[in-house]
C-alpha cells in the first residue's frame, strides 16, 4: 500500500531496484482514469539523474518491460540472458557471458533464430577466417561439450 509521498524511484528501490541483465530502458505508471495510455520513463535518466520521478497516487501502478535480449548457453561462463545492443555480434555476446569454457565445441556452435538453426564457427570467425555474425534480439546462442 502506498504512503503520501512516494515517488517512483522510491518504490523501484524498495522493490530491489531494477535488474540490470534484463536490459530494462524504460518503466512504466500506469494512472487510472488516464485512457490506460502509461507515462514512460527512460530508466537511464530516471535512476542517473531523477529525470521523472515523480509522486504516485493510489491505484498507480508501475510496470518495468524486459528489454531486448540474446540468451548465450552451453559451455559458458554465466550462462543467460545478455542486454542486446544494436549490431551486437556473436562474439560481443559470448563475451558478455564471460567467454566460452575450455570444455566448450567452438566448432559447432550455433544461433537458434525463430526456431532456424544457424551454424557458427566461432573457432574461425576468432582467427578472423569469418566474418562475425549480426544478432537479433531474442536470438540464442549455444556452445556444446567438445567431445575431445
Amino acid at each position: 500500500h502506498l504512503k503520501g509521498g512516494t515517488s517512483v524511484i522510491q518504490v523501484l528501490s524498495e522493490a530491489g531496484g531494477i535488474e540490470k541483465n534484463l536490459g530494462a530502458t524504460e518503466v512504466r505508471v500506469l494512472r487510472e482514469g488516464l485512457e490506460a495510455r502509461p507515462i514512460i520513463l527512460d530508466v537511464e535518466a530516471l535512476l542517473e539523474f531523477g529525470f521523472g520521478n515523480m509522486e504516485l497516487l493510489a491505484g498507480d501502478t508501475i510496470y518495468v518491460p524486459k528489454g531486448p535480449i540474446v540468451y548465450v548457453d552451453g559451455d559458458v561462463e554465466k550462462p543467460g540472458p545478455v542486454v542486446f545492443r544494436k549490431n551486437m555480434t556473436a562474439t560481443q555476446a559470448l563475451a558478455e557471458a564471460g567467454g566460452a569454457l575450455n570444455t566448450a565445441n567452438l566448432r559447432d556452435a550455433y544461433i537458434l533464430r525463430e526456431g532456424v538453426r544457424i551454424s557458427l564457427n566461432l573457432k574461425r570467425i576468432q582467427k578472423g577466417r569469418l566474418p562475425d555474425v549480426s544478432l537479433e534480439p531474442g536470438d540464442q546462442i549455444f556452445l556444446e561439450t567438445s567431445m575431445l
